[in-house]
């Protein structure tokens, strides 16, 4: 029986030297970066993925790819007084084969409110050469542009933060322009139960080189995600996080076709301009510890955690029968429970 086989290995060398100076007023640090990175792929699959099983055809592949990334940096930062500070920096490649030369840059501005807030304004132009990918034969440059405006405020028993940012990204075959906003706020409810939570939007379209706009992958009209921690009788412990987000796209199918010489049938799905969202995505998990101590030198800590405590049906993709009449969706896991002890010695 003709089996898929796919295997991956991947290396990753990472190598950096840096020199540091600083006074009472600034400081500045400079040095160079050395990333290597390689990849090697080899397998067999099936030749057309509307058709697997013992006798439809397999084909093989076998490649490595791999991208040099050598750097040398600037970052200083000025201390203006003791409300106003200032970082700034370059990063530069030093090209190899079958690279252009680059030229990232950042800035940001921190400015001290008061004692318990303050703002920082950043601004940044970044770039780096990536692994082949979507059919592209050699290493490839992405480019991204980022603002970003942060306020925060702290006080006795919450801290607030609010984010404005906007993000363009330069792929060789698409671009990507996000805008967004982030509120969080963490604090002491009560004295023993502590709360935090978040609210992010983000607008986002996706302009492929052909001119084709859609949704970007990150378009989201809302993220909501925290957390609540309860801690009683010195040894207790019960906690409970909760996300829910808008669902991810997909591409709905627009038709099929018989395919004679395979005898099978062909999905056609839509094109990404006609792409459709999954239901939204929600989840709430809940956990429960206690910390036991048996001696001064051994604890033990017992729990039991409850994922998906609405048991919510959480689609996250669909399957079809074997001519596309037929539907049906594939969830993510349902309710699940489980508990255990840990040991510390």
């Amino acid at each position: 029986m003709q089996k898929r086989i796919l295997k991956l290995k991947t290396l990753m060398v990472f190598f950096y030297v840096n020199k540091q100076y600083a006074k009472e007023q600034y400081s500045l640090k400079t040095g160079i970066t050395l990333d290597y990175r390689e990849q090697e792929f080899s397998g067999r699959f099936y030749e057309f993925s509307y058709a697997e099983g013992e006798s439809f055809p397999l084909d093989t592949a076998q490649a490595i790819t791999d991208v040099f990334r050598p750097e040398a940096y600037l970052y200083s930062k000025y201390y203006f007084s003791d409300n106003l500070v200032m970082g700034a920096g370059i990063r530069a490649n030093l090209p190899n084969s079958g690279q252009d030369h680059y030229l990232s840059g950042q800035i940001n501005l921190r400015l001290n409110i008061s004692e318990k807030s303050n703002m920082v304004f950043a601004y940044g132009q970044y770039n780096k050469y990536n692994l082949s990918q979507n059919n592209f034969q050699n290493s490839f440059l992405i480019s991204s542009e980022q603002l970003s405006v942060d306020y925060n405020l702290k006080s006795d028993k919450a801290n607030l933060a609010l984010s404005l940012f906007q993000k363009r990204t330069d792929r060789p075959w698409e671009q990507t322009e996000l805008w967004g906003t982030e509120v969080f706020i963490k604090g002491n409810i009560t004295p023993k139960l502590v709360g935090q939570l978040s609210y992010a939007l983000i607008d986002g379209t996706t302009t492929t080189r052909d001119g084709q706009t859609f949704d970007s992958a990150f378009d989201l009209n809302y993220f909501i995600r925290g957390n609540f921690e309860y801690r009683f009788g010195g040894y207790w412990s019960i906690n409970s996080t909760f996300a829910f987000r808008d669902g991810v796209y997909y591409q709905p199918l627009a038709s099929t076709r018989f395919d004679e010489n395979l005898n099978v049938f062909e999905p056609i799905f839509a094109q990404r301009v006609d792409q459709e969202r999954l239901d939204g995505y929600g989840i709430i998990d809940m956990s429960a510890s206690r910390l036991i101590p048996i001696s001064e030198k051994l604890t033990m800590i017992a729990f039991g955690s409850l994922s998906n405590v609405l048991n919510q049906k959480n689609i996250r993709d669909f399957a079809y029968n074997f001519d596309y009449t037929q539907r049906e969706t594939q969830l993510f896991s349902r309710r699940t429970m489980y508990f255990g002890v840990v040991l510390n010695f």
